[in-house]
Parts: structure tokens; C-alpha cells; sequence
């Protein structure tokens, strides 16, 4: 006997039926608690051994793999973020946690020069000059730009001038969402403990006919078969602390057939009714011998004369299942040649 534990990580905060908030050394204590139930408690054990009894053959069915035969309640316990401390939040990495950038339109500055003076502040101007004489002379005067007032800047019409721009990661807030946790702040671990047991099968035979090759034949068969094959009743139990040994005990006719072919004499044996073959003869490798013997020969050289290709399709044609199984390979392209002559046999 022994406990099965399986373990979900969930970011939040969701509580199974028996919950322990956020005391993950209890959460720890009532998990080996479970595992200790499952592996020692013989009232608990006590649910899958009345089904035993009560049934020997799905007993016997039930050896075939592990039965799980209880269920603990699930049980939680939360834990803080590591990365975030269960805030949810950390500071923004982009800006620092300021919340703001530098303005990518100005760089900060909070002032663009100004297009209409190209950042000079004015011009020159020209202006006409008369004289009392009449004459006349071109003079320049210089003029503050009226765009600007002469500082050859303006405000940056992106941020307004305060040089800073509401930062895209956190948008403003200088917080973002915790990676870790995913803005949860804590995880839920939710634990399911089941009770199983491992069984352990010794198969004894005995009979006054074949015993030996009897029990290698159900060696090699699942319980499901044998159980199928053989009735069974529950004749001894003993209990240990860990484990717990249940006997079955079944009895079954064996059916012995002994014939001749071809002068040769035969041995065949089955097990239940009907009866299911455990002991098999050779019969067609006897009836086949000579067709063997001359493909054995063939195959090393890896090619055949024509008149060898009709000795051996004559001689094929000649037995019934080896005529019915090329009729058949013949008609079907999909067709196995090992499936071929099972059927024909």
C-alpha cells in the first residue's frame, strides 16, 4: 500500500475544500499525514480488501496494474510572490518607477527651436533710408522673431514644455504588473493524495499434467485472461503492516488431444472449455519440411532458376492451406503473408 501525490501550481488565489491560507507547514504536515493513511491505516486498506473478497474473479482481474482505490480530499495553501512580495506590482523598469520619460519629440529639453526663425532668435531686415537731399541707402535693422520672442526656441508642443512624456510601460504609474506571478501576488498549491496498492503475483500450479508448461503459459497471459479462463475463490489471507496477501484458488479441466499425421505421432493440451491451446505441436512445420528444406536452400543464393519457381509454386499449390493462403495474397494487395497462411491454418 502506498499514497499517490499529485501537486498543481496556480497563480491566485483559489482554496480546495481544506484549505491552510497561507501556513505551508501544516499544508506539509497534513500531506504526510495522507501518505502515512494511505500507506499503514488498515481501516482505509479495509475499502479495497472487502472488494477483494467479496469478488475473487475482478480480484484476480485487478492484479493486472495498480489499484486506486481512495481519494483524500484536496487540500491548498497560499504563497507570497517571491519577485513582487504579494504587492502584485514592481517598479517600472523603463522609467524607474517615475512614471515618466524623457520626451522623445524634444529630449527632454522642453523646447524645439522654432521653425520660423530656424532657432536664431530674428532677422535683419532691409529698410529704405531717405536723406534730405533725396538720396536714398539701404539699411538693415535687426528684428526679434514674433514666433518665438526672440529666443529662437518655443515650447515642445508634445509634452508642453515639461520635457517629460507619460511612460508606455506602466502609463504613468510607475508600477507594472509582477512577471512572476502575473499581478496575483501570491500562488495556490492544491495537493490530491490517492490511496493505491502495487500488487505482487506468484502464480502456482498443480497438476498431474504438464504443470510446468501450464504455469509458464499463465506467466505469460494477463490476470484478466486467466480470470476469464479459470473460476476462483478466496481460500487464505494474511495481513501484514505494509501489505496485505490474498490467496485465490481455482480449479479447470485440462483437455489432452494425441493424433497421428503422417505416420508421426502428436501431443496437444488446452486449458478450460473450450479449450484454449497452452501446449502446441509442430504440426506444419513437419507437414512443410520439404517446402522449408527448399527455400532454405534458395535464399542464400538469393535467386531461382524458372524451373525451381514451378517446382516450389507446384508443390505450394499442392498443400490446401498454402493453395488457399497465394489465392488469397493473389486477390488482395494489401494482404500480409504471414496473415495469409495463419488464416489458411
Amino acid at each position: 500500500f502506498y499514497g499517490e501525490c499529485k501537486e498543481r501550481e496556480m497563480k491566485g488565489a483559489e482554496a480546495a475544500e481544506v484549505h491552510f491560507g497561507e501556513d505551508l507547514k501544516q499544508f506539509e504536515k497534513h500531506a504526510q499525514s495522507c501518505l502515512s493513511d494511505a500507506k499503514f491505516n488498515p481501516r482505509l486498506h479495509e475499502i479495497l480488501l472487502c472488494k477483494l473478497r467479496s469478488d475473487p474473479q475482478s480480484g484476480v482481474v485487478a492484479a493486472d496494474g495498480v489499484a486506486k482505490y481512495y481519494d483524500f480530499k484536496p487540500f491548498s495553501a497560499y504563497q507570497k510572490c517571491t519577485v513582487c512580495l504579494g504587492a502584485s506590482k514592481v517598479r517600472c523598469d523603463k522609467c524607474s518607477g517615475r512614471g515618466k520619460t524623457n520626451c522623445a519629440s524634444c529630449g527632454g529639453r522642453g523646447r524645439k527651436s522654432c521653425s520660423a526663425c530656424g532657432g536664431s532668435g530674428g532677422q535683419n531686415r532691409a529698410y529704405t533710408q531717405y536723406r534730405s537731399d533725396g538720396s536714398a541707402d539701404t539699411v538693415y535693422r535687426y528684428e526679434a522673431c514674433s514666433a518665438c520672442g526672440g529666443s529662437g526656441s518655443r515650447a515642445c508642443s508634445a509634452c508642453y514644455g515639461s520635457g517629460y512624456a507619460k511612460c508606455s510601460a506602466c502609463s504613468g504609474d510607475g508600477y507594472v504588473l509582477c512577471p512572476g506571478c502575473g499581478g496575483c501576488g501570491r500562488f495556490t498549491y492544491i495537493r490530491n493524495i490517492r490511496a493505491c496498492a502495487k500488487p505482487r503475483i506468484g502464480i502456482k500450479v498443480r497438476s498431474t499434467a504438464y504443470p510446468q508448461e501450464l504455469r509458464e503459459f499463465l506467466c505469460g497471459r494477463t490476470c484478466e485472461f486467466i480470470s476469464q479462463k479459470i473460476p476462483f475463490y478466496l481460500k487464505q489471507e494474511d495481513a501484514g503492516e505494509q501489505s496485505h496477501s490474498l490467496i485465490y484458488k481455482g480449479r479447470q479441466t485440462i483437455t489432452q488431444l494425441r493424433f497421428e499425421i503422417s505416420g508421426k505421432s502428436y501431443v496437444a493440451a488446452g486449458l478450460g472449455t473450450p479449450p484454449f491451446a497452452f501446449i502446441r505441436p509442430a504440426i506444419f512445420d513437419d507437414l512443410f519440411a520439404d517446402e522449408l528444406a527448399m527455400l532454405e536452400d534458395i535464399c542464400p543464393r538469393g535467386k531461382m532458376s524458372r524451373a525451381e519457381a514451378f517446382g516450389l509454386f507446384d508443390r505450394f499449390v499442392a498443400k490446401p492451406a498454402l493453395d488457399t493462403s497465394l489465392k488469397q495474397l493473389a486477390r488482395s494487395q494489401s494482404a500480409v503473408p504471414q496473415d495469409a497462411v495463419e488464416r489458411a491454418c
